[in-house]
């Protein structure tokens, strides 16, 4: 049978920073604000700052240690990682991070896994304080949270295993990423520059060329609602892609399933995000669920115009044109990045002719059939494998 011990006994639970760092307020050390900690366990854009600018005010941590978000819904989001490689060896950070320091015989990227494993982001989620939009993983949760704690040897084993699966979801995401990069290539090709309009095209906004729609928002009033719906969140939308490896229900009423109901080529922005360069990231909706609807972070448009194709909207949106024209209207509040309906209604675009959109979104179906769907495929079957053999490793019997 597997030792099962609380994470107080694994782990140091956000350790305060030693006496002896204090005295060096010109040491250089590394820097992570939230978005430097993304969602696939990786970090990105580690900053150098000096102590004396982040002694105060900020998460400490070093090498060897795993932080966590606690806020929602960066933590849901799995903000996680393991710093096997800080820079500089010391590091500071945002207040909404939770920091563990292994003990002696628990392996660094065992207890990673543990803790970005998603029954324990679940029922971590369900543990929450706070108001909403400000509710956090309590400390004492993570303390008295019991894991498998195996041999360190066992340790090593699981953590390769599940390294290993990990290692080949990346690269089917990485294949995913290429394909994108070629069909940008593509519409760069056929339309210009979004940012400096080469071509000449005329100018309009997306109210010019569709209908803007708010999704449902999530509340516990809705247990009393009659008809239950699969509906899709932002978790399920990426650029030029949905993830659909986990869809959630929602109560709703028959008006509200009439005015959110998905339709095929409807085009889906994210509507808030801990990471603001993820706000306004869209994908087309392609039917795959015979009804569904969406949560209110995602923004609906479904171009109805005869002057424009969703695919050439989307991607466009999703352009660096698009990009910096979200990023400027976005708005941050308690850690959220938001931009509004009416931001997203005003957004400008260009307009080639309909005939070369058409072109372009012949190409997108070809490239859909031919490589998008099976590429999608591979990617749930890995995604599906690498969660598995984390529920196994969170039972104990990997």
């Amino acid at each position: 049978m597997v030792n099962m011990a609380p994470i107080s006994e694994a782990a140091l639970i956000n350790p305060r920073l030693p006496k002896e760092l204090r005295t060096n307020a010109k040491k250089q050390v590394s820097f992570l604000p939230m978005a430097a900690v993304k969602e696939d366990g990786q970090v990105e854009g580690v900053e150098h700052k000096i102590l004396a600018d982040v002694v105060k005010g900020y998460t400490y941590f070093e090498r060897g240690d795993i932080l966590f978000a606690k806020i929602t819904p960066c933590f849901e989001n799995g903000k996680a990682t393991y710093l096997d490689s800080l820079p500089l060896g010391v590091g500071f950070g945002s207040t909404e991070f939770h920091v563990l320091r292994p003990n002696k015989g628990v392996h660094g990227r065992y207890l990673f896994h543990m803790i970005w494993n998603p029954i324990f982001r679940y029922l971590a989620a369900k543990a929450m304080t706070g108001a909403a939009g400000q509710k956090r993983v309590p400390t004492d949760f993570v303390r008295q949270f019991k894991i498998p704690l195996p041999s360190q040897d066992e340790q090593k084993r699981i953590a390769a295993i599940l390294d290993k699966a990990d290692a080949i979801r990346r690269k089917r995401q990485d294949a995913i990423d290429l394909a994108d990069t070629f069909m940008r290539s593509v519409f760069l090709k056929m339309f210009g520059d979004p940012v400096t309009n080469p071509m000449g095209w005329d100018e309009a906004t997306i109210d010019d060329v569709a209908s803007v729609q708010g999704g449902l928002s999530l509340s516990s009033k809705r247990k009393k609602n009659p008809i239950e719906m699969p509906y899709l969140r932002v978790a399920n939308v990426f650029r030029n892609y949905l993830d659909l490896k986990e869809i959630k229900t929602i109560k709703a009423t028959q008006k509200e399933c009439e005015k959110t109901l998905l339709s095929i080529g409807d085009i889906l922005i994210v509507e808030g995000h801990g990471n603001k360069n993820e706000i306004g990231r869209c994908a087309i909706w392609d039917g795959s669920i015979e009804e569904c609807l969406h949560q209110n972070h995602l923004i609906r448009v479904r171009v109805g115009s005869d002057k424009a194709t969703p695919e050439y909207v989307s991607y466009y949106i999703n352009s660096q044109g698009g990009r910096l024209q979200m990023l400027r209207s976005g708005r941050t509040t308690s850690g959220l990045n938001t931009i509004s309906m009416s931001k997203v209604k005003s957004t400008k675009l260009f307009l080639p002719s309909k005939n070369l959109q058409n072109k372009f979104s012949q190409i997108c179906h070809k490239y859909a059939a031919r490589s998008q769907k099976r590429l999608q495929s591979l990617k749930l079957e890995s995604n599906n494998l690498f969660s598995s053999l984390q529920q196994r490793a969170f039972r104990g019997d990997l």
